[in-house]
């Protein structure tokens, strides 16, 4: 149940990313035209057609067996490292957030996400689509320190219980002894 979570979860974000591409190709249609549009054009969609083939390869990853994403873990972190170019650092983000596997590290992806260089202009849909996975992210680190905040006082309620319940056995054993006094 928890996988089929994590896959809904993962296809609400491909949806989610997907509209927001498509707004951001509507509002550029809106501005006025540029002498070369035709240029624009095609490196918006091929810049688009990267991210949406890094989402298909970020949703084929969470049927592949362990090993394959280990694999594909190590060469992502590897060309990262090599050139931290903005596709390269989505994709090792990518594979940080891939839930069940051992190399999970969502507070790394976040912070890779959230350091981004000032420097380095993000084309459109791509912006979004950081924002998209900081927003994600973020929410998942709330989820998850409310839930161990939770947990704690689950823990806290339930030694609160069992104290009370052996003081009430005592007071009961009390009882107990004071009557056969009483009888005797």
């Amino acid at each position: 149940m928890c996988k089929s979570m994590e896959q809904k979860n993962g296809i609400a974000v491909v949806l989610i990313v997907m509209a927001v591409l498509s707004m951001a190709g509507c509002d550029s249609l809106e501005k006025k035209l540029p002498v070369s549009f035709h240029e624009k054009w095609l490196k918006v969609d091929t810049e688009e057609d990267q991210l949406g083939n890094m989402m298909y390869e970020f949703i084929d990853f969470a049927q592949k067996d362990n090993a394959m994403l280990e694999q594909a873990y190590l060469s992502a972190k590897e060309k990262f490292e090599m050139d931290s170019s903005y596709q390269n650092r989505f994709r090792y983000v990518l594979m940080l957030t891939l839930p069940n596997s051992k190399f999970n590290d969502q507070a790394n992806a976040l912070a890779l996400l959230e350091d981004w260089s000032e420097e380095e202009q993000l084309p459109a849909s791509w912006q979004s689509f950081r924002r998209i996975l900081i927003m994600r992210l973020e929410e998942e680190a709330r989820l998850r320190n409310q839930a161990r905040n939770l947990m704690h006082q689950l823990t806290q309620e339930k030694m609160n219980a069992e104290t009370l319940q052996k003081k009430i056995e005592d007071i009961k054993d009390m009882e107990k002894t004071l009557i056969r006094r009483n009888i005797h």
